[in-house]
């Protein structure tokens, strides 16, 4: 019997998922922006918030972000952490002033 196209997300312990997912979603955010601008070369900068977490640490988003910064010059990534007792509130207060770009949430 051939392996469900689904094996390899059931071997992939939480911690694998969570750095899947903040790297999927940096990434999806990040291409969404790089082309809409008609191939003029303005400055971008990027505000996400990131709940602090054992599955990525500020330093591994940290790099994640200036390797992106590295290959995109023109886009600079601005990431703020905040602790999971505080992501709630700090969503609800910045959503209406548009402050982030980019929220990453944990969903259990």
């Amino acid at each position: 019997m051939a392996p469900s196209r689904l094996d390899w997300a059931a071997r992939l312990n939480r911690r694998e998922f969570l750095q899947a997912s903040a790297v999927g979603a940096g990434a999806a955010v990040l291409a969404a922006c790089g082309s809409g601008s008609g191939g003029t070369s303005s400055n971008i900068t990027l505000n996400a918030l990131f709940m602090q977490q054992a599955a990525y640490s500020n330093t591994d988003v940290q790099g994640m972000t200036a390797a992106f910064q590295k290959g995109n010059p023109n886009i600079t990534g601005k990431p703020t952490f905040v602790a999971y007792e505080a992501l709630h509130d700090n969503i609800v207060t910045a959503a209406p002033a548009g402050t982030y770009d980019v929220v990453l949430i944990d969903v259990i």
